[in-house]
């Protein structure tokens, strides 16, 4: 989520698009019920056309009073939704509240510094220099898994109910 929100800032700097967020605290707007396209040319002769794409192709209208519609419904749309320069800031904020939240997620999930009298090595690993998984129980319930032959990598934490799951689907051959 992170890189798309930076590839449309990216993108429209200089700014060059016209880019609109219509936020979730505005609720139900024109757009509500599904995407659509209208595709206007300059030649008053040709027809405007609305494309309604589903799971299994697309509509296209091309009668005046269904165009119309889909018409006022994007002009709502763009009255209902931020102002452009509005709309990049609020996409900078959700970017940085994404980050910000991945960064919290993998503090809680990595561990470093565990005492080493407390790791149990898995009765699969030999003694052969092969893969070594080890585990250890945190002080907060959760259980750290990392690599014995090397404990500078830290260790991943998962709760006590992923953690018997795991075990399980290894014991049982599913995994």
């Amino acid at each position: 989520m992170v890189a798309q929100l930076d590839k449309i800032l990216e993108v429209n700097n200089p700014p060059k698009l016209t880019i609109q967020v219509v936020p979730f605290s505005q609720g139900w707007h024109a757009g509500a019920d599904g995407a659509f396209n209208i595709y206007s040319y300059p030649d008053p002769m040709d027809l405007d056309v609305v494309s309604l794409d589903y799971l299994d192709g697309a509509l296209y209208l091309e009668e005046d009073q269904p165009v119309e519609r889909y018409q006022l419904a994007f002009d709502e749309l763009r009255a209902t939704a931020l102002a452009s320069r509005q709309s990049m800031e609020l996409i900078s904020v959700v970017k940085r509240e994404f980050m910000n939240r991945a960064l919290r997620w993998t503090q809680q999930m990595a561990r470093y510094g565990l005492p080493d009298s407390a790791w149990v090595k898995s009765s699969y690993s030999g003694d052969n220099g092969g893969t070594c998984v080890e585990t250890q129980p945190t002080p907060d319930g959760l259980v750290a898994v990392g690599d014995s032959k090397d404990r500078t990598l830290g260790a991943h934490t998962f709760g006590p109910e992923q953690w018997q799951a795991f075990v399980a689907a290894v014991q049982d051959g599913s995994l």
